[in-house]
């Protein structure tokens, strides 16, 4: 059949089709990747407006996050992942600014099934871009989690709002965050640099699951649902079934699965204390 410009074959362009046509005999996991960044190719949104939310002037749309200097803003995240490592509530609540409160017993019982599952957090490195404030920033988090008796790390990349305050610097819950801000995250969420950012950490992601059967299983597990307890239970058993079906969810497509680390993040932010969010879609 002759190839005609602009044509479309039930919605999908013509040339798009005979481009996955070539890779339709290759092993499904090898495939699954391929489409993951065909799909970066294919399925780009609309470029957003640029957008400047708040008293910075800062052109969020168009975000450029750099590496972070600043020792205490590297000190804090490094504070806020060693609290979820080691299940500590306390400390948690001290890097949200919220020392001194009672700690909901919800969150001590996920704490303490999270230092079941979780190792550590390595080679970890934070960009950060300006916040609505003077003093304040959106931060992007790239690290990577070690589960108990699991020899892959995840890669996880994780999105705080860090503030200034008489106290120090403190990340700021979710829920805390004012309509400027929200509006800041968002903007910058379309900016091409942190589309980059979270294509780049899913495809990472991606290849993680598939490469370990154990991490796949574990994987899988949370996102059914299933407890960060129960799964760090389960995550000494022997995993010799490898994951084929590790769909990484690509802005601008309609995939839409988690990590593992993705799981259990999102669990600990319904709570008043989490202000980190996976990936960086809001």
């Amino acid at each position: 059949m002759r190839y005609e410009k602009d044509r479309k074959i039930f919605g999908v362009d013509e040339l798009t089709l005979q481009r996955f046509g070539r890779f339709l005999l290759l092993p499904l996991a090898a495939l699954i990747l391929i489409l993951v960044i065909l799909a970066l190719d294919h399925k780009k949104t609309a470029k957003p407006k640029a957008e400047k939310a708040g008293k910075s002037g800062y052109d969020y749309a168009a975000a450029a996050p750099e590496k972070c200097t600043d020792d205490a803003i590297n000190t804090l995240v490094q504070d806020y992942l060693t609290a979820r490592s080691q299940g500590d509530a306390e400390e948690l609540y001290r890097v949200f600014g919220m020392s001194g409160q009672e700690l909901p017993t919800a969150l001590q019982e996920q704490m303490a099934a999270e230092k079941k599952l979780y190792d550590a957090f390595e080679n970890t490195i934070t960009y950060v871009i300006p916040g609505v404030e003077t003093g304040s920033y959106i931060a992007y988090i790239e690290s990577q989690a070690w589960f108990k008796k699991i020899q892959t790390p995840a890669p996880v990349l994780l999105r705080a709002y860090i503030v200034s305050t008489g106290d120090g610097l403190q990340m700021k819950p979710d829920e805390s965050l004012t309509e400027a801000e929200r509006a800041a995250i968002k903007a910058a969420e379309g900016s091409e640099a942190v589309k980059k950012m979270n294509n780049d950490y899913r495809t990472a992601l991606a290849k993680a699951i598939v490469s370990d059967a154990k991490l796949g299983s574990l994987y899988q597990k949370l996102r059914a649902g299933g407890s960060a307890a129960a799964a760090a239970e389960e995550a000494t058993e022997e995993s010799t079934e490898a994951v084929t079906d590790a769909v990484i969810e690509i802005p601008g497509t309609s995939a839409a699965e988690t990590s593992a680390a993705a799981t259990t993040a999102e669990t600990t932010a319904a709570t008043a204390t989490t202000a980190a969010s996976e990936g960086t879609e809001g």
